[in-house]
């Protein structure tokens, strides 16, 4: 969440990492074209029947609400307070993997976050599994500063350049997350 911080401050020129596309990033740097598509994934505790779709996570009158553990300022986040509002309590972490950790030791009831990462880090958690669909897709850019034109349109020809040469495809297949 701090690295678009950096930008401001000179010490690096470009901020690519997984980072979400975001109307309020997007007033603070300029983003690349998008390079990946994400969906929003639900993971819970192999051990918990009572979350089998995204609606279970909704507390119900008399029920008490479920704790769900997101990465901090993520489009988790973000969807999971518009979508669910105060039906859930919602856990803000700085970090993918304690937030999976949290759920799989029953400290929270489950996990939202982008597929690529609970491809990458689920089997980790041997005590986690994915819950419905992958819901809410959006976009990985890269952000450089306001006004750093040149660079932005060279990174976005690349991101063209490996679209078209199959050498995106060719990564993502490799890492199991081309869709």
């Amino acid at each position: 969440e701090n690295l678009p911080l950096i930008l401001d401050g000179k010490k690096i020129d470009l901020v690519l990492n997984g980072f979400e596309w975001s109307e309020e990033r997007e007033r603070l740097w300029s983003s690349t074209i998008p390079y990946y598509v994400y969906k929003l994934q639900l993971m819970a505790r192999t051990n918990d029947g009572s979350i089998k779709d995204w609606d279970d996570l909704r507390a119900q009158p008399g029920q008490l609400r479920k704790r769900v553990g997101v990465l901090q300022g993520a489009a988790s986040e973000r969807y999971l307070e518009s979508r669910f509002g105060d039906t859930i309590e919602l856990k803000k972490y700085p970090e993918i993997t304690s937030v999976m950790g949290l759920v799989e030791q029953g400290l929270l009831d489950a996990t939202v976050q982008d597929a690529p990462s609970v491809t990458y880090y689920a089997k980790d958690f041997p005590g986690l599994h994915t819950v419905g669909d992958r819901i809410a897709p959006g976009y990985y850019v890269g952000y450089v500063r306001h006004g750093d034109d040149q660079l932005r349109e060279a990174l976005n020809a690349a991101i063209l350049d490996a679209l078209a040469d199959g050498t995106i495809q060719r990564i993502y297949e490799k890492y199991g997350v081309w869709n």
